[in-house]
């Protein structure tokens, strides 16, 4: 794709999403500002259902989709690219379930930079969708999970006290602001420069790492 691409001269969009996604997009903006003092470590989930509507339901067959992993994780993958960089270091294990990878388990490391922890799952037993993250800063804790998806929580310690700020989320509609980008790019001939087809590369690249390690390790 990033050849046909270069050969073409158009532009191309992979949508990662959570690069439009309101907090996702203000803890990047508080973190790289540098307020509360770089990060020691972050945390990231993502589970759901395995989902069953698909045709010939080809999302839960792993040879077809790459299970949770590469349908569902990959989006938190993605955005500790963004949030970090290329981490130095990848450990990941996981469950597969009739050769569909159903479950995550991934630590990255960075040198002199955060540790990242990952659990992502789809269960066969049903329940609900549930997503969230916490990033720990030297001077504050950055939270943002279900049921409070509306605003970004920080947590701090002032004289000795424990302390809640809320932080409220603009009402955007990230699908609508991707769209929006792109669509401008192509408009006013400007290059995208938070989704590139490299990065997003990048994103597939490390969730292949961790997927060869999970069955590595289910043989």
């Amino acid at each position: 794709m990033q050849e046909a691409k270069d050969a073409s001269g158009k532009q191309l969009m992979i949508g990662h999403c959570l690069r439009y996604w309101t907090a996702y997009v203000k803890a990047k903006e508080i973190i790289d500002s540098g307020k509360y003092g770089k990060v020691l470590y972050a945390r990231f989930h993502r589970i759901s259902a395995t989902p069953l509507w698909s045709w010939n339901n080809w999302l839960a067959t792993g040879s077809q989709s790459g299970g949770c992993v590469l349908d569902m994780h990959i989006h938190d993958a993605d955005t500790a690219l963004w949030w970090f960089g290329e981490p130095q270091s990848i450990h990941a294990d996981g469950v597969i379930i009739d050769d569909m990878p159903a479950s995550v388990e991934a630590t990255w490391r960075y040198d002199n930079g955060p540790v990242v922890h990952f659990h992502g799952a789809w269960d066969n037993n049903g329940g609900g969708f549930d997503f969230g993250f916490k990033v720990v800063l030297e001077k504050a804790t950055l939270l943002h999970q279900m049921p409070n998806i509306e605003s970004i929580q920080v947590l701090t310690v002032e004289d000795g006290e424990e302390k809640t700020a809320e932080i409220p989320l603009p009402d955007d509609l990230a699908y609508q602001n991707e769209i929006d980008d792109y669509v401008d790019c192509l408009k006013n001939d400007r290059k995208m420069e938070r989704v590139t087809p490299e990065n997003s590369r990048l994103s597939v690249q490390v969730v292949r790492e961790e997927l060869k390690q999970i069955e590595a390790k289910n043989k």
